[in-house]
């Protein structure tokens, strides 16, 4: 993993997004499609993590998962696609990240002004 990758795991990190799920995103950035043994062998995750990081990667419509058929005996593979560029899920989580504090804010703001008289002046002057 080199430098750029682990930025981007950061920046989603602090966006909210679980680290392994980060770390999956990454990696199907790179190559595209992954079979899950790819995203497990890729990010040295055990193949648990790396279903449940997939399964909640999916419920957030950011992949879609392909069923491919193996010849002879075996399960079909499951095979995960971006449905996003990791650009674009970046973007719309900072969008959500910034409408949840203006939001907060807001509500912060509106205690504030419902303190009202003698709170609000202690509050402002530090009395």
């Amino acid at each position: 993993m080199d430098q750029t990758q682990s930025k981007i795991i950061d920046v989603l990190v602090a966006l909210g997004v679980d680290e392994k799920e980060a770390l999956c995103l990454v990696f199907l950035d790179m190559k595209n499609p992954y079979s899950m043994v790819n995203i497990e062998d890729s990010t040295g995750l055990r193949q648990p993590v790396v279903s449940k990081a997939m399964n909640q990667i999916h419920l957030k419509s950011w992949v879609s998962c392909n069923i491919k058929k193996v010849s002879g005996k075996g399960r079909p593979q499951q095979e995960y696609v971006l449905r996003l560029s990791i650009r674009d899920i970046i973007k719309n989580l900072k969008e959500n990240f910034e409408a949840k504090q203006k939001n907060e804010l807001d509500k912060i703001n509106e205690l504030i002004k419902g303190i009202g008289g003698k709170g609000q002046k202690q509050l402002v002057e530090g009395e």
